[in-house]
C-alpha cells in the first residue's frame, strides 16, 4: 500500500497538501508546510519538497535532518503545559512570600517563621500588608502571561494570501496565528545600539563553536542581522550586568546573496544580543525575551 505520509523527525507529513500546494504553483508554502510542521530548517525543507516533486521521497534519508539542538531553548515557542504554569505560579508564590518576610519581619527571623509555618501553617497577616501583597501578585501574574505570549517572529503573509484564496492552513499555524495578532508591538523601540552584520554572526559563532562554523562553510554563508528592538535589561550571574541588550531576526545569505534562512538546526531566526559591564566591546546571544515582528526587509528576497 502506499503511503500516505512522510516521516521527518518522528512528524507524520500529509502529502496530500504538499500536492495540493505544488499543483497551485505554490511551492514556497509546501516549503513553510513541511518547515513548520516537522520542525527543520528551510533548505532542509526545500529539499525535501524537491524530492517529493522527483518521486523520489519514499527513499529520503530522514536520519539526515538535524532535530533542534538543546543549546537554544526552542524554534518555535509552544503553549506552556499545565505543569509548567504551575511551577511558575508556585514559582510567584514563593516570592511573594520571600519579600513578605524580609520587608516586614526581617532575615534574621525568617528562619523561625518558616520552621512556624512548616509545623502550624501560614501566620496571620495584618490588613497593613495585604495591600502590598495584593500588588506584588497582580504583577506577578502579568508578568507570567507575558512570558506565555513571547513568540518567535511569524511571516504571517503567506498566511493571509492563503486565507485570501481559500487555501489550506494548518490547524497549529492558525492557532499561533490568533495569538500572534493579538501581539501589541507599538511599544518596541528601535535600537541605536546594536551589533553589525559581522558582530551578529561573531556572537552566534562564538555560542555554537564548530556547529556553526561547519554549517557557514558548508554553504559558504554569512550571518546578517535584521532591524533592532531595544530589550530590557537583565542581570547575569555569570557575566554581571548587562549595558545592551537587543532583539532581532538573523538570516543566513550564500554569495549569491540567496536567503537562506536559518539552514538548519541549532541556527535560529531570532536572538537577543547582549552586552556586559564586564565585556563592553563584544555582543553575545542569548534566548531571545520578547516577541518582535517579522523581518520583511531582512527577508525581502526569499526563494
Amino acid at each position: 500500500m502506499t503511503k500516505t505520509t512522510i516521516l521527518v523527525n518522528g512528524v507524520e507529513i500529509e502529502k496530500s497538501i504538499i500536492s495540493k500546494l505544488l499543483l497551485e504553483n505554490e511551492k514556497l508554502k509546501a516549503v513553510k508546510y513541511v518547515c513548520e510542521k516537522a520542525n527543520v530548517g528551510l533548505l532542509e525543507s526545500k529539499n525535501i519538497v524537491e524530492q517529493f516533486q522527483a518521486g523520489n521521497i519514499d527513499n529520503y534519508k530522514y536520519q539526515e535532518v538535524k532535530k533542534p539542538s538543546s543549546l537554544i531553548e526552542r524554534t518555535k515557542p509552544k503553549k506552556f503545559s499545565l505543569i509548567k504554569k504551575m511551577g511558575i505560579i508556585f514559582g510567584v508564590m514563593a516570592i511573594t512570600i520571600f519579600l513578605f518576610l524580609y520587608k516586614y519581619i526581617g532575615f534574621q527571623h525568617i528562619p523561625h517563621h518558616i520552621e512556624n509555618i512548616m509545623n502550624n501553617g501560614f501566620p496571620n497577616v495584618s490588613m497593613s500588608s495585604s495591600e502590598n501583597d495584593t500588588e506584588i501578585s497582580v504583577e506577578a501574574v502579568e508578568s507570567v502571561e507575558a512570558v506565555e505570549t513571547i513568540q518567535s517572529p511569524m511571516d504571517t503573509l503567506i498566511w493571509v494570501n492563503a486565507q485570501k484564496n481559500n487555501h489550506y492552513i494548518p490547524e497549529n499555524v492558525l492557532e499561533e496565528w490568533e495569538i500572534y495578532k493579538k501581539i501589541d508591538f507599538s511599544k518596541l523601540i528601535e535600537a541605536t545600539d546594536k551589533p553589525t552584520n559581522k558582530e551578529a554572526q561573531a556572537a552566534i559563532v562564538r555560542h555554537y563553536k564548530g556547529e556553526v562554523i561547519q554549517l557557514l562553510e558548508q554553504y559558504q554563508a554569512h550571518i546578517q542581522i535584521g532591524k533592532c528592538y531595544n530589550a530590557p535589561l537583565q542581570f547575569s550571574e555569570k557575566n554581571g550586568q548587562q549595558i545592551a541588550r537587543v532583539t532581532a531576526m538573523v538570516s543566513a545569505f550564500n554569495t549569491k546573496n540567496d536567503n537562506l534562512g536559518n539552514i538548519q538546526r541549532p541556527l535560529n531566526i531570532v536572538y537577543d544580543f547582549v552586552k556586559y559591564e564586564s565585556d563592553p566591546d563584544t555582543w553575545y546571544i542569548t534566548d531571545f525575551s520578547q516577541s518582535i515582528p517579522f523581518d520583511y526587509v531582512l527577508n525581502a528576497d526569499r526563494w
